[in-house]
């Protein structure tokens, strides 16, 4: 059997002159220009001082750089066309003067030393993607009134790294497919409105002050989510994961088809189920905590398997004094066990204050490293599908007989090796240090962003940022 090595050669490769380009502005061919009017196709614009610009309208594969210390202000309008590519890398500050609306497909980039603020940071203004593909890496901070993705057909992707804040003053608004990834700081101050075909994945700290509207989509938080006073819609498919904890102050709305997924803990003062499916793990050496404040009407919900149910009192900083089912519910739900049978609440494994006792089948376990067993590639990217805009020019094979067309059948590489008993070998050292000190194997004097390492005594492969070295694993964020 062949092994192939193209795909990780290519992504290490890559990923490492990506990652030293991108933290300055390279390859200018335009620097601080004053008339930002008509930036022409394929210009790469540099913005390494102090630069306003007014009604500007951008031509297309167009890229702008802001580097570290530099602000660029777009005073009024920012004009792109649809089937346009722009690429935004932004290092140092970008302000927009009012709302602008990215017609064009999108690459924005907001490095951890990088602000994206729209209108001012007191009185902010809504910003709009309307592009059939938007992709958001924000490693510093964004602050906007309104985050719209308005386009039906469009695939977006945002992801807010463990450095990144993302400061949204009303609200989210999603459309077309798209996949919400957040290992940082969200503040919502009004509500998240979701669609069927978008996910929102947590693994950070989500604080969204009112409502809360899933829209048939997916939620999965394995970080922590703070839901405010507000409604949380669970309407139609909606499904809700909980590895973290989750607490809401206000009311969560299920539906007959809704899901409900709890391995964490869940703090909610009021939920109405309406039928929806309320399940812990699927072995009873796991337990999903909820601590209610009001008892539940189900309505023909499923509850079960392996759950854990306690009567608190608003805060949920005391236990109310009775916990029976008859003060969890008020009345009966259907229980059901690991086979989604109809069952009763002891073999569903469905307990009430099971702490009070020691009697808890598991004890509380938050997975907040995003590692959780039951949600396999929770933390990762996913792949870009589509047609391939380029193929492989060089390869390294040691078959006898290379198969016809290769490496040029290898689509998005640029290093191709194939072997059938070889492995891809890189540097091994002794050990660096997360933060780099004179002691470590490679001084820091002679490190450079996106270097990469094999740490003998760590027992992982380790990839240099600029500031630190990271164990590259299911959930590294750089």
């Amino acid at each position: 059997m062949r092994s192939f090595f193209h795909v990780s050669v290519w992504f290490i490769l890559t990923f490492m002159a990506m990652a030293h380009l991108k933290a300055q502005c390279f390859e200018c061919t335009m620097t601080n220009p004053t008339n930002g009017n008509n930036i022409p196709a394929d210009a790469k614009v540099c913005i390494t001082s102090n630069v306003t610009w007014n009604d500007v309208t951008v031509g297309n594969n167009v890229r702008i750089c802001i580097a570290e210390g530099a602000t660029l202000t777009i005073q009024n309008n920012f004009n792109t066309n649809s089937n346009h590519f722009l690429n935004l890398d932004v290092v140092g500050n970008l302000r927009f003067g009012q709302k602008p609306n990215f017609k064009s497909n999108l690459l924005l980039t907001v490095r951890s030393t990088g602000k994206l603020v729209v209108g001012t940071e007191t009185n902010p203004s809504d910003i709009e993607f309307n592009g059939l593909q938007s992709n958001i890496y924000n490693n510093g901070k964004i602050i906007t009134n309104v985050l719209g993705f308005l386009n039906n057909q469009s695939i977006n992707e945002i992801e807010n790294s463990s450095n990144g804040e993302l400061d949204i003053r009303a609200n989210i608004n999603i459309n077309g497919t798209t996949v919400f990834e957040n290992f940082g700081d969200i503040n919502i101050s009004n509500s998240y409105n979701n669609n069927s075909t978008s996910t929102y994945i947590n693994c950070g700290v989500i604080n969204a002050n009112t409502g809360f509207n899933l829209g048939g989509g997916k939620i999965v938080n394995s970080g922590e989510f703070n839901h405010g006073t507000g409604q949380m819609d669970l309407t139609g498919t909606s499904r809700l994961e909980n590895y973290g904890t989750l607490t809401s102050l206000g009311t969560i709305n299920g539906s007959s088809n809704g899901t409900l997924l709890n391995h964490g803990l869940m703090k909610i003062t009021t939920i109405q189920p309406n039928g929806m499916q309320m399940s812990g793990p699927s072995h009873s050496d796991k337990l999903g905590y909820f601590q209610i404040v009001n008892a539940i009407n189900p309505n023909g919900a499923k509850v079960g398997p392996n759950l854990n149910f306690t009567k608190y009192q608003p805060g949920f900083h005391l236990k109310s004094t009775n916990q029976n089912p008859s003060q969890i519910f008020a009345n009966n739900p259907i229980y059901v066990d690991a086979t989604g049978q109809s069952s009763t609440a002891e073999l569903a494994n469905v307990v009430f204050d099971c702490e009070a006792n020691g009697s808890c089948s598991a004890t509380l376990n938050l997975s907040s490293n995003c590692e959780a067993e039951e949600t396999p590639n929770l933390c990762t990217r996913r792949p870009t599908g589509g047609t391939p805009d380029g193929f492989t020019t060089v390869g390294i094979n040691t078959y006898k007989s290379v198969k016809s067309n290769w490496p040029q059948s290898e689509p998005n590489g640029f290093i191709a090796l194939e072997s059938a008993n070889k492995g891809f070998v890189i540097t091994r050292v002794e050990h660096v240090s997360f933060e780099p000190t004179n002691t470590d194997s490679i001084a820091p004097e002679n490190l450079v962003e996106g270097m990469l390492v094999y740490d003998i005594q760590d027992e992982c492969i380790k990839l240099f940022n600029g500031i630190n070295w990271k164990c590259i694993n299911k959930c590294v964020t750089l």
